[in-house]
């Protein structure tokens, strides 16, 4: 598991680490990317997952009972068909019979005895078994319901007992951990908390470098960086996150470039986009 609170970056380093991943290595990892938070995707656990890793053959098996229930239905239409000819002609109503009661024999057997379900299941861990550059990756699981999630875990152990493949969970950790469920531990066998770089100190560094490309540097007095040192300090007081430094920038960089065309004092419009996304009530 991948743990951290909300907004501090966590889907963007895992998307780091993805474009990394792949960019240095000869032979790409699959990454999946999993949502739970629409429910029909954790009801339909099995159908979701196969879709995921392989959504032609899903495609192709969504519609073999569309295209069984046509030929049952040509094959009816051309036995009522045959019955209106002559008597030397029916016995290919006896062969269309009987080949129609043992085509649907064998549809009815394999639906009892493999269901969808069950079917895609099998094929995933076949899949899973000879395929080791899978890594799925379930964002915000602490944010998913807690009855929900609870499911969620048996189902992800089918998929988690494979050695070669991977499953990154990503969420708050504190908010799950007192959860009394058996499998927790099972799913959640390691926890990594995000790294330093996602300390608001450094998140400060990134944030001031990009504000530094765009600010013109003869627009900045000593008033302005007083003031922009005491935003630093509240930013880093506060907690702030990547997101929230977005935030900050991209309504900086809106007033400052594209409505003030950088005719305004710096460390005011700083100060006050602070206060503007941040304080205003």
């Amino acid at each position: 598991m991948l743990n951290g609170k909300w907004g501090t970056g966590k889907t963007s380093y895992l998307n780091l680490i993805q474009e990394s991943v792949n960019k240095n290595n000869k032979k790409e990892r699959d990454f999946i990317w999993l949502d739970f938070w629409d429910e029909s995707n954790s009801d339909d656990f099995y159908k979701y997952i196969y879709l995921k890793l392989m959504p032609k053959r899903y495609r192709l098996y969504s519609l073999m009972p569309f295209i069984i229930i046509i030929i049952i239905g040509l094959i009816q239409t051309l036995t009522m068909y045959l019955k209106a000819t002559t008597l030397i002609q029916n016995i290919w109503v006896f062969v269309s019979v009987g080949f129609y009661l043992v085509l649907t024999g064998l549809f009815t057997y394999w639906k009892d005895k493999l269901s969808m379900t069950q079917m895609l299941r099998q094929r995933i861990c076949k899949y899973l078994a000879k395929n080791n550059n899978v890594i799925f990756i379930i964002d915000d699981f602490d944010r998913i319901d807690e009855g929900q999630r609870n499911e969620l875990y048996s189902k992800l152990s089918t998929i988690n007992s494979f050695e070669n493949s991977l499953i990154i969970v990503v969420g708050d950790y504190s908010k799950i951990a007192d959860e009394q469920n058996i499998f927790i531990q099972k799913i959640l066998n390691e926890i990594t908390s995000i790294p330093y770089e996602t300390n608001p100190n450094f998140i400060w560094e990134v944030l001031e470098s990009r504000l530094n490309n765009i600010i013109r540097q003869d627009n900045i007095k000593q008033r302005d960086t007083l003031l922009i040192n005491d935003v630093k300090d509240k930013f880093i007081e506060d907690q702030r996150t990547y997101r929230e430094a977005k935030q900050l920038f991209n309504i900086f960089k809106h007033e400052y470039v594209e409505k003030r065309n950088c005719r305004v004092n710096v460390g005011e419009m700083i100060y006050l986009c602070y206060i503007y996304i941040f304080y205003n009530k």
